[in-house]
């Protein structure tokens, strides 16, 4: 029997059938056909639209940038736009730049990132007091360890510049935005960097070598 047949036919057509199931109605001509369901009004709940199917229909979810209702799939489907999105003629709902909008501002250390339906202030890349976007060839203003340059904010190697001093037995180590400085080694009483080799001058105990500071013999 044909799919729309309930309790029996005399062949495989439509007009075969004794009954005609749920979701199909007889026709006089063409036997069971299917019932659009969908034609019947406001079958679905809101935000949601009807999609005939062979004797029944489903509810399918209208686009995300709907307002309640649509009558069908897709942004031009909308009977109204949510905020965030606005109707453009003959293109549906659209969403709206917020960033673009002069009037949305970030708070300092954020940058507007427009999304659909919204926006969000990101933070700026750690270089960055002010920033257009993310990375730091998007800094406008640096923080402070950081100079602006074509490329953006790049780091001050504070180290490099001779009137930064660390104390006896430390050497100044450079680090984004900043600086530290860290013991030497033991041997040391003055050094360039990490490691007895780096040595400047010697603690008690230690002689001053083409390899650094080394331990005298007793």
């Amino acid at each position: 029997c044909h799919e729309s047949c309930d309790g029996g036919c005399h062949d495989g057509s439509p007009k075969d059938c004794e009954a005609c199931k749920d979701g199909w109605e007889e026709s006089e001509e063409h036997g069971c056909t299917d019932k659009d369901e969908c034609s019947s009004g406001d079958v679905c709940e809101s935000n949601k639209y009807c999609v005939n199917t062979p004797g029944s229909f489903k509810c399918e979810a209208c686009d995300n940038s709907c307002e309640e209702n649509c009558t069908g799939p897709g942004n031009t489907a909308c009977l109204a736009c949510k905020t965030g999105y606005e109707m453009i003629e003959n293109e549906g709902c659209k969403d709206i730049d917020e960033c673009a909008d002069e009037s949305t501002t970030c708070e300092d250390g954020k940058y507007c990132d427009n999304n659909p339906g919204s926006f969000a202030c990101l933070d700026c890349d750690k270089a960055c007091s002010h920033c257009s976007s993310a990375g730091t060839e998007k800094c406008s203003a640096c923080n402070a360890g950081f100079q602006l340059t074509d490329k953006g904010c790049e780091d001050i190697d504070e180290c490099a510049d001779a009137s930064t001093t660390c104390e006896d037995g430390k050497y100044c180590d450079n680090n984004p935005g900043s600086l530290a400085c860290l013991d030497c080694d033991k041997a040391c009483s003055q050094c360039s960097g990490a490691g007895p080799e780096k040595c400047s001058a010697c603690n008690a105990g230690f002689q001053l070598t083409d390899k650094g500071c080394e331990g005298t013999k007793s």
